[in-house]
């Protein structure tokens, strides 16, 4: 069975995608929705419930300066959720999921294991500390890819998606990961009950 993914960037497509359909759910990735920001996924909120009765959709956002997730699905008006529907926010970023992959981000950006954060949900800023590791990566090359040049506006480098996108992918540790992150281990089990439910 195909569902629809909604994801705010390329990064938590990936990352969606392979919690999705991992072995055992049963389900594929038919459309996927990239809004480019959050903003863009609350103001659709609404025909997001409606296009579920048609196809299962499964919404993964960041929640960012939010207290809590209920507090954000209040803000966004999501109200009680069809049955074909499920919402799911990465605690703080989705890049706190990928730093729960303490041994994989390390190999990904070339700095020490022990340097990586033992409890990345507990990060104000994931993707911050992330780009602050990156800056004494090993590689020249991958600091250049992930990190703004020095005046630069960008929020991260050229690359920064591209390389976390591919990590997701390929090599991102999902059960490992969860062992460190409550917020990533409880969307782990609620796709599989979601995936079951969809299937009786």
């Amino acid at each position: 069975m195909n569902v629809l993914l909604v994801v705010e960037d390329e990064p938590s497509e990936a990352v969606l995608r392979r919690l999705v359909t991992a072995p055992g759910n049963g389900l594929g990735v038919g459309t996927v929705f990239r809004a480019n920001g959050f903003g863009n996924i609350k103001n659709r909120i609404k025909n997001f419930h409606n296009a579920s009765h048609v196809i299962p959709h499964i919404v993964m956002t960041d929640l960012d300066t939010f207290a809590c997730p209920p507090e954000l699905l209040k803000d966004w008006g999501a109200g009680v959720l069809p049955s074909r529907m499920l919402i799911r926010i990465a605690v703080r970023e989705v890049e706190s999921w990928l730093l729960a992959d303490r041994t994989g981000i390390a190999n990904l950006i070339k700095v020490p294991v022990i340097k990586i954060p033992a409890n990345p949900d507990d990060l104000p800023d994931p993707k911050q500390v992330l780009l602050n590791l990156a800056r004494h990566s090993r590689s020249r090359r991958l600091m250049s890819e992930f990190v703004p040049a020095n005046g630069s506006k960008a929020k991260h480098g050229p690359a920064y998606n591209q390389h976390l996108s591919t990590f997701a992918a390929q090599a991102w540790d999902s059960t490992r990961a969860a062992l460190v992150s409550p917020s990533l281990q409880r969307t782990v089990r609620r796709i599989e009950e979601f995936a079951q439910q969809l299937h009786t």
